[in-house]
Parts: structure tokens; sequence; C-alpha cells
């Protein structure tokens, strides 16, 4: 086993070992504008991918979460490619014919790569979204945001959760907002935690 395949199985067991039970993952990218054929090939390359992972998936109850992402443009611009769409995501699952594997929603990657988040929540449902990634942005950038600082629906978004019945994680990545304000303070960490949370129970509770 070479360096890059241990690397993957020893995070599968810190993730078990974390009681974690998710781990997320990108899938292999190739390239913007890409053709119904290149995307093909890009499917089967991300499949034979994660089908090596089963084997230690299963052993150590751990189920990967395949998370939609974006590349930049060769003017720094981001873009979609193979693994933006909820469509593509599904696809992915639906190959791999193993209930270790579903779909993180990364709202912000799906907003910067053109895709409704509100449509692949409700594109993927329950079944397929194991686990999501929460931050706003200004569709120009990744930016890593809370919500309300940037430009999604989050009204809309909370709605689609409750819509699908989603009992899945929500999870932060949005680690970048009181550091671009220059106040992130190791004394004002609880507040920073109590507003996230705050914020993050009217998001799902609709209000």
């Amino acid at each position: 086993m070479d360096t890059f395949w241990k690397v993957q199985v020893q995070a599968v067991k810190a993730t078990a070992y974390l009681g974690a039970h998710y781990m997320v993952m990108h899938p292999l990218t190739f390239g913007y504008r890409l053709d119904r054929e290149q995307c093909a090939r890009a499917k089967e390359k991300n499949v034979a991918y994660f089908s090596y992972l089963k084997p230690y998936l299963q052993e150590y109850d751990v189920q990967v979460a395949i998370e939609n992402i974006f590349v930049y443009d060769k003017n720094g611009r981001p873009c979609k490619t193979n693994g933006s769409t909820a469509r593509e995501l599904k696809e992915y699952v639906d190959a791999l014919d193993s209930d270790r594997f579903g779909v993180c929603l990364d709202v912000g990657h799906g907003a910067i790569a053109s895709q409704d988040p509100v449509e692949m929540i409700y594109e993927l449902g329950k079944d397929y979204l194991l686990v999501t990634h929460m931050h706003d942005n200004t569709r120009l950038n990744d930016d890593h945001m809370l919500p309300g600082f940037g430009t999604l629906d989050w009204l809309a978004i909370g709605k689609a959760l409750r819509d699908i019945g989603y009992e899945g994680v929500f999870n932060y990545e949005a680690f970048r907002t009181f550091s671009k304000l220059g106040v992130f303070r190791k004394d004002l960490s609880l507040e920073f935690l109590n507003l996230y949370a705050a914020l993050g129970k009217s998001i799902i509770g609709g209000c």
C-alpha cells in the first residue's frame, strides 16, 4: 500500500477513534468545462477511488460523505466541475452500491459553482444527504462566512432541510467571519460559539 492510501486508511481509523462516524471527502476533480464524456470518465475514476476504502469503512463502521466541490478557471474564478451537482453525487453513490457512502452538501461550494443549494437539498433528499457544511459567501469567493454575511437564502435552506426531514449533521465551516473583522480573540470565543449555536438553531427552526 503506497503512502497515499495509507493516509486514507488512517483517516478512516481516526474517524472511528474519535467517534465521528462520518468522514467527509472531496471527489477527484478533472478541471472545468468538462463535456459528457469527460464527466463519465471522472465518475469512473471516482468510483474506483472510493471503492478502495469499502472494506475499511465496513470494518471501522465509518461512512464517507462525498462533498460537492468546485474548481477555479484559468482566470481564477470559481466554477463547476465534476462532482459539483447533486445529480452527479447521487450517481457516484449509486454506482458505489454501498451503505457506506452518502453526500456532504457544502452550501457555499454549491453557490459559487452556480448551483442552488436549496434545490440541491431537495434533489438529494434525506436518503443521500448525510452531512452539511454551512457557510455563507458572495458567490464570487469561497469566503466561509457566518450565515447572513453573504448572499445565500438561509430561511429557504432551513425550510428545505425541514421539508426533507433531515436528521443529519449541521456543521459550520464559517471560520473566517470574525478573523476578517479582526476581532477573533480567545476571550470572546464563548460569545462567538453561543452566537453560532443560536443562529444555527434559528435556521433549523425557521425563526
